[in-house]
């Protein structure tokens, strides 16, 4: 018999144990479409195991007929089955100018024939899962260092709370919109992403008002957040290195601070002068991080300009150590 021309790939019958089986169809029609297209070796810009593709692609690679009508996933129904795959850590995603790079995680260990047991071999389901081989474990580090979670090096609260205000619409809780953000924003690049296509969403919506449609709606943040990456402009990678290297020399230089130094902060933010040994002890109680530093500085540049604190020549003002006391970097304004 002639071979099979095209190639083959590998799939353990493990799947049936994985999430994506609770899933949709069209997870698991991703997935194997994903593997069969990713890179068999090194190519190019792209590495064994990944694979270059837009939204526009993997909707129309999904259709299927219904009679002679074509049905075509949505852009939601297709962002969730490839993120559903994210975070199933099958995959992972990052963003280009021509598309979105996916990578298949542990490509290497899974199409590699000599992994498999032969057919006449016992099956112990209790066995152990495999090591991970030296490609699977470099490959995995460089993922953590350049797709940190956001948590690990930013005030995710604050975070939140600019994008919560970054849009004029608010529709709905903010818990809700706070939910799909932790779903969908998970490292530095995409904060990033979402940064740049904030602004290029709004220069948009400006331009169009300008042009005769006053009227047009503004999205809200839960709303944006569904389709936040079809504005992402095609040259953001062109402005991440400097902004990596900001947040890079940000983290080390809080990671060096101590907490004399953090306290120093505070107080030189702090308007009123007074009661410093009694707000020491009571900075050394709370254990105070960079992270809670910068809210409380934040917390005070707000606060200084009420007019409790304004007041009489700021006579209202509280005490720091009373201050830190009732945590009043909690208040809302």
């Amino acid at each position: 018999m002639s071979k099979i021309p095209g190639g083959y790939i590998l799939l353990a019958r493990k799947i049936t144990e994985s999430e994506i089986m609770n899933k949709p169809h069209l997870f698991l029609k991703l997935w194997v479409w994903m593997l069969l297209k990713a890179n068999w070796k090194d190519r190019d810009k792209l590495k064994r195991g990944q694979l270059l593709t837009t939204t526009a692609e993997m909707r129309d690679e999904m259709s299927y007929l219904v009679g002679y009508r074509k049905s075509t996933p949505t852009k939601d129904e297709i962002r969730s089955a490839y993120e559903a795959l994210v975070k199933a850590s099958m995959i992972t995603t990052a963003r280009t100018t021509r598309g979105m790079v996916v990578t298949i995680c542990n490509y290497e260990y899974y199409q590699t024939p000599a992994n498999y047991e032969d057919h006449n071999e016992n099956h112990n389901e209790s066995a152990t899962k495999p090591a991970p081989t030296p490609h699977d474990t470099e490959e995995r580090e460089e993922e953590k260092k350049e797709n940190k979670p956001i948590s690990a090096s930013l005030d995710y609260d604050a975070l939140l709370d600019w994008f919560w205000k970054s849009l004029p619409k608010q529709v709905g809780t903010k818990k809700k919109v706070h939910e799909k953000f932790m779903q969908t924003i998970k490292t530095q690049e995409q904060v990033w992403q979402l940064h740049l296509a904030l602004r290029n969403y709004k220069d948009q919506v400006n331009r169009e008002q300008q042009a005769g449609s006053p009227d047009l709606e503004w999205m809200t943040s839960e709303a944006f957040l569904g389709i936040w990456q079809e504005y992402i402009p095609d040259n953001w990678e062109e402005s991440w290195p400097e902004r990596k290297a900001g947040l890079d020399r940000r983290q080390k230089e809080a990671e060096a601070a101590t907490p004399s130094d953090l306290f120093d902060k505070f107080w030189s933010a702090f308007p009123k002068k007074v009661g410093k040994g009694a707000a020491q002890k009571r900075w050394a109680m709370l254990k105070v991080d960079t992270r809670l530093t910068a809210k409380m500085v934040q917390a005070i540049e707000w606060q200084r300009y009420t007019d409790q604190w304004l007041k009489d020549n700021g006579q209202y003002i509280p005490n720091p150590a009373t201050w830190l006391n009732e945590k009043r970097w909690l208040d809302e304004r």
